[in-house]
């Protein structure tokens, strides 16, 4: 009887054994599903908050002109400061961005990156003048970032 006590209580101990490695690579593999689906928009808002509220970046925002007879040089210097920004406050410098200012109306992101792989996150926000300006004209800044 001695005998199968022992028997009996090895496979007791090799059943919790296994049920505890299972649990673990269970509970890693869902972190690691998490962490893949994390939805980056949320990482956005902040830095467009943080623009909103910065009255230099306001006014770069506002030099930016989106009507057809502007030049371009002005709207690249423009929008490569806001890209600089954007980029300083990105923390995981693996992912890529782009910025858009345009009217309140359309903002695609154009042209598509190719080098895109998975999602496109986007974040946008409305920047407007004071209400004490004569031109309220505002402008709708959007990043993308994959």
């Amino acid at each position: 009887m001695v005998n199968n006590k022992k028997g009996f209580l090895k496979i007791v101990e090799a059943t919790i054994a296994i049920l505890i490695i299972i649990g673990v690579l269970l509970v890693v593999v869902s972190n690691r599903q998490q962490k893949k689906s994390q939805d980056l928009t949320d990482n956005l808002f902040p830095i467009l908050e943080e623009m909103a509220r910065n009255q230099s970046l306001r006014a770069e925002v506002f030099q930016y002109n989106t009507s057809n007879g502007y030049t371009e040089a002005k709207n690249s210097l423009v929008l490569r400061n806001i890209d600089a920004f954007v980029g300083t406050r990105i923390k995981n410098k693996a992912y890529n961005h782009t910025v858009r200012i345009c009217n309140l109306v359309n903002c695609p992101l154009q042209p598509y990156p190719n080098d895109a792989k998975g999602d496109i996150f986007a974040a946008e926000r409305v920047i407007s003048t004071n209400l004490d300006e004569t031109n309220f004209s505002p402008r709708k800044v959007k990043i993308f970032l994959w």
